[in-house]
């Protein structure tokens, strides 16, 4: 709540640093950080409104200015003086001040506030799967929660999961639950006052005492595991050869002949003239347009877009059914639209508001009277019979990798013979683009454009993966060597299983403390940067 209370803050120093998108009154608005100096300009606030006493569990209002200034070191910069932690802790003590200290300390210190807001989108990196947990949970995909993926850091796992509820609000159920456990309180009026006055505990105790688990240790595995040399043959497929850097060392990427001109050709496609339309999608004031006034600027392209392209996963407002439903409402010309449902299946919204699935319906052959949404979950795999001379709409967005945006554009299967793309892309993304193409706002951004800065994305992504990657090599290293021990009888059982097992439980003085570099070991401290946070 400090946050939602300092962000017009922010977004008034830097209206370019920070997006914020105010919804109905009451509501919690959508915060994501751009740009590094918003970033730190909003940490510096947190931890001056809490040195001013804005948090009531902390006292630190009656501090002295030398300690003030030593807190304000503890918790906002990663590399303190030893002197400085030491007078903070020999204040503290024992005590929960303490710890509540070391928490700040990773929330502001650590990157972790910064982390939530900036480095993850709700709804397309996070968000709830309650069929399988209450807290949130990393996603493949836009509205595409990962099966069995949980977020390895437990504050990011909670910073996560309150901006998730309070996002997406609670549901019928958990309202029932709420007024449950109210009314066994022993002063339920006063309580739903707070509640009724904007309350950020309702998350807190419905779900972490019950949810929030952690366990002394956990087994691991990974691709390693899985491509380790085996008595016969392990093939894989790939799309595109842009991760081969990232691939485990036990096997390599064989491309076969004919088809090493593949990328180039896609590449080549791609820069032909009729692709070469680009908009970046804002109102008057610099803000990102709604669903709504997207699909308005859509439908007054020509020659006539058929074809909406997810690939950035900037479609957020509405599930995919209504989107196509606004789409039909602003677009006369076509009968029906083709949309992914909710179980994966293509599926069919006619005129008159008839669902029926794709392939039972008759625009199955009558593609050229329908509109065609692709989300990003879907962007492989899926070919659908488009007519020639279609035209699509290809969305740009954060961390669209050359490989996602091949991928997407490649859904028209006609593309430079007969089919093509137009890009739209936020503001952030077009001042992303003219920054890696050296061009001023008033220059044109060009498909070639488009490609550099996509590629250095690329770079960008393979660059930070490349931590986890060589962890788990780590990790799969120890358990070849303790199987191959274990073979030679030179350890037992029980010293195999321990090569499975990682630690998971640790304190906070062990994540963020005094001592933390002492306390792991430094490949593991390579990888416990943000990257492997899920």
């Amino acid at each position: 709540m400090l946050v939602k209370k300092l962000i017009p803050q922010v977004h008034e120093k830097f209206p370019f640093g920070v997006e914020v998108q105010i919804g109905q009154s009451a509501t919690f608005p959508f915060i994501r950080i751009l740009m590094s100096d918003a970033s730190a300009y909003l940490v510096s606030l947190v931890a001056r409104h809490i040195l001013n006493g804005a948090l009531p569990n902390y006292t630190l209002g009656q501090l002295d200015s030398q300690m003030r200034d030593a807190v304000l070191s503890f918790i906002t910069e990663l590399q303190v003086p030893h002197a400085v932690a030491q007078q903070v802790q020999n204040y503290c003590g024992d005590s929960a001040l303490w710890k509540g200290l070391l928490l700040l300390r990773g929330l502001l210190a650590h990157g972790i506030l910064v982390y939530v807001l900036k480095e993850r989108r709700w709804r397309v990196d996070y968000g709830l799967d309650q069929r399988r947990s209450m807290l949130a949970v990393p996603y493949r995909a836009k509205d595409m929660p990962a099966l069995r993926a949980e977020f390895g850091h437990p504050d990011v796992a909670v910073a996560l999961t309150c901006l998730s509820y309070y996002y997406g609000g609670l549901q019928e159920h958990q309202i029932d639950l709420c007024f449950a456990l109210l009314y066994k309180l022993d002063n339920p009026t006063v309580e739903y006052e707070t509640w009724t006055q904007g309350c950020d505990d309702v998350p807190e105790s419905l779900l972490f005492p019950k949810e929030a688990k952690e366990f002394p240790q956990k087994q691991v595995a990974s691709g390693w595991d899985i491509a380790e040399k085996k008595d016969h043959v392990t093939t894989g497929f790939s799309g595109t050869n842009d991760n081969r850097y990232l691939l485990p060392t036990s096997i390599t990427q064989r491309d076969p002949p004919h088809q090493l001109c593949t990328n180039a050709k896609v590449l080549n496609y791609l820069l032909r003239p009729e692709n070469s339309s680009y908009i970046c999608a804002q109102d008057v004031h610099g803000e990102r347009l709604s669903v709504q006034k997207f699909l308005e600027l859509l439908v007054q392209q020509e020659p006539e877009i058929r074809v909406l392209l997810d690939v950035g996963a900037e479609m957020l407002e509405l599930q995919n059914e209504g989107l196509v439903a606004r789409w039909l409402e602003l677009n006369q010309n076509a009968q029906a639209a083709v949309y992914f449902g909710y179980n994966d299946q293509l599926m069919v919204l006619t005129r008159n508001g008839t669902v029926e699935s794709f392939v039972s319906s008759p625009f199955n052959q009558q593609l050229d009277q329908c509109i065609l949404y692709l989300d990003d979950a879907h962007m492989r795999g899926t070919d659908v019979k488009l007519p020639r001379d279609v035209r699509a709409a290809v969305t740009l967005g954060p961390k669209v990798t050359k490989d996602r945006l091949v991928q997407g554009c490649m859904r028209m299967r006609k593309l430079g013979n007969g089919h093509s793309v137009m890009f739209f892309a936020p503001l952030e993304i077009d001042r992303s683009i003219r920054k890696a193409a050296k061009k001023t706002e008033s220059d044109a951004v060009k498909i070639i454009d488009i490609l550099r800065w996509v590629m250095l994305e690329t770079c960008s992504d393979i660059q930070h993966r490349a931590h986890q990657w060589a962890e788990q090599g780590f990790d799969h290293g120890n358990r070849a060597s303790a199987w191959s021990e274990f073979c030679s009888g030179k350890i037992s059982s029980d010293g195999l299983a321990s090569s499975w097992l990682q630690r998971e439980a640790k304190s906070l003085e062990e994540m963020y403390g005094l001592n933390l570099r002492a306390n792991i070991r430094p490949s593991r401290w390579s990888s416990c940067g943000k990257d492997a946070w899920s």
